[in-house]
């Protein structure tokens, strides 16, 4: 599950309960879907169940990627033109 997130399941299954028993859970989800074999009914619970529980791992994924990428400068023109005042109408034209 997850490979290129491989790193940051390891923190976070040591620093976040949640995620670990999160990813306890998906992992034991797993392992019933593969015993169940054709019981089609409860092996799409199953699999409802284990889509739910990745969607909520993703979640935690990306807000630990989000609180370790540095947050990035608002765009602002302030600055950008010295000489604001003295522009002309032609200066925009194609």
């Amino acid at each position: 599950m997850f490979p290129e997130h491989k790193e940051i399941i390891v923190t976070l299954k040591k620093k976040n309960n949640h995620f670990a028993t999160l990813c306890s859970q998906y992992n034991a989800i797993d392992k019933a879907i593969i015993l169940l074999g054709n019981n089609f009914e409860d092996l799409l619970v199953l699999q409802q169940l284990q889509l739910d529980i990745k969607d909520k791992i993703l979640i935690l994924i990306k807000e630990e990627q989000e609180n370790k990428t540095p947050h990035q400068k608002s765009l602002s023109m302030e600055g950008t033109c010295t000489d604001w005042d003295n522009l002309e109408q032609d200066d925009f034209a194609n």
